[in-house]
C-alpha cells in the first residue's frame, strides 16, 4: 500500500469528558468533523501472508478538517525531541474484541515504557510489552509525552499492525506535520 490506496475522506470524533458539579461522576459528549486526508507522500505499509505490517514507512497522515474544531479544545503539542528508552509514555486506543476481530468502541489509555529506537532510521520505536492482546486497536491513536507544559504528541501507534508494539516517531516528520498544518491554517473555511 501506498499513499494512493488511502481514503481520501475521514471523519475524526472528538471526546470531552468533564466532571459533573452536582454528583460524582463524569459527563461525556463527543462531536464529528469530516474532512481530506493527506497521508506522508512517503507513506508505504507491505503486509505478510497473515495480514501483519512487514514494513511500514511514513506511517502517517494530517486530516484537514472542513470546519475548525470547537474553541474548547486546545491542540496537542508535537514533540521536538526524540524518545530515550526507559521513557514512559501514555498509549490513547480502543478496546478489541478478538471473536470479532474489531473494536468494541471502550476508550482505553495505557502508560508503557519506551524499549528501543530501531533502527537503521529510528523513525520506528519499540515500546510497552510484546503481549500483543493487551494492544491490539491502539493503531492509529497517540502516544503522548507527559511534561510540565503538559501532553505533547511523541508519535503515533502502529502496535497492532504488526508482530512488536511499535509507533512512527513525531520527530523525525514534524517539518513535514508543521507545513501540512500551516497549509491546512491558511485554507478558507467551508461556507
Amino acid at each position: 500500500m501506498d499513499a494512493s490506496d488511502c481514503a481520501s475522506r475521514a471523519a475524526v470524533v472528538t471526546h470531552m469528558y468533564e466532571p459533573l458539579t452536582h454528583r460524582k461522576g463524569v459527563e461525556s459528549w463527543f462531536v464529528e468533523y469530516q474532512g481530506d486526508v493527506r497521508p506522508h507522500p512517503r507513506f508505504e505499509v507491505q503486509l505478510d501472508e497473515w495480514g501483519r505490517a512487514a514494513v511500514h514507512h511514513a506511517d502517517l497522515a494530517i486530516i484537514r478538517l472542513d470546519d475548525p474544531v470547537q474553541k474548547n479544545i486546545l491542540p496537542v503539542r508535537l514533540a521536538d525531541a526524540e524518545a530515550t528508552v526507559g521513557e514512559f509514555l501514555a498509549v490513547v486506543g480502543y478496546g478489541y474484541i478478538e471473536e470479532l476481530s474489531s473494536g468494541d468502541g471502550t476508550r482505553r489509555f495505557s502508560r508503557e515504557e519506551v524499549r528501543e529506537l530501531l533502527e537503521p532510521d529510528r523513525k520506528n520505536v519499540l515500546f510497552g510489552s510484546p503481549d500483543s492482546s493487551s494492544y491490539k486497536g491502539d493503531t492509529g491513536g497517540p502516544c503522548l509525552r507527559e511534561t510540565d507544559q503538559g501532553s505533547e504528541l511523541l508519535g503515533i501507534s502502529n502496535r497492532g499492525l504488526g508482530q512488536a508494539p511499535t509507533f512512527t516517531s513525531i520527530p523525525h516528520y514534524r517539518e513535514w506535520l508543521v507545513e501540512e498544518i500551516r497549509l491546512a491554517g491558511q485554507r478558507a473555511p467551508t461556507p
